[in-house]
């Protein structure tokens, strides 16, 4: 496994809201099969770019009970499929996503509460999984000992790759 330093992942993967002419809500709503979804703000990289869940947002069917919780872990989701599949060229994207939650706490800052949440993702290059999948197919899924996967592996140099400073202040 290749782990990938917090600068790369913030100058290569992670998407600036002053990179981009759409908001995050806009890109979501756009890219994803998701409705709407009640944020504002930016991607959540530090609280000066935070990601603000609004339970009074127009979208929000007030006779429910708003459950801000499940709109962070579907913006941290859809966060992640933007930024390493959607937003990415063809050869540039990622498959087979991973991730975990490494830690979540509560940051107070000047009367502000954020919630911060930090993320591991395992996830293959698309050129090592197209590889590893073109592999499968001819081997008839696992079914055949002609081919093994871990020698596959090592011999083709294909790791996961590990990102480990996904950091979603919300």
């Amino acid at each position: 496994m290749r782990n990938l330093d917090k600068d790369f992942v913030s100058t290569s993967l992670n998407l600036k809201v002053e990179n981009t002419k759409e908001t995050p809500r806009e890109i979501l709503e756009l890219y994803r099969p998701i409705e709407s979804i009640p944020i504002s703000g930016g991607w959540g990289h530090t609280k000066e770019d935070c990601v603000i869940i609004n339970k009074d947002d127009k979208s929000v069917d007030q006779s429910m009970p708003f459950d801000g919780i499940a709109i962070e872990y579907i913006f941290v989701e859809e966060r992640i499929f933007v930024e390493l599949i959607i937003a990415r060229e063809q050869d540039q994207r990622y498959r087979n996503l991973i991730w975990d939650r490494l830690e979540q706490n509560l940051v107070m800052d000047n009367g502000k509460v954020y919630d911060h949440l930090r993320y591991s993702i395992k996830c293959l290059i698309f050129k090592d999984w197209e590889y590893l999948n073109k592999k499968f197919l001819e081997n008839n899924g696992l079914k055949t000992t002609q081919w093994n996967l871990k020698i596959t592996l090592r011999k083709k140099k294909i790791y996961y790759i590990i990102m480990k400073q996904i950091t979603g202040l919300i």
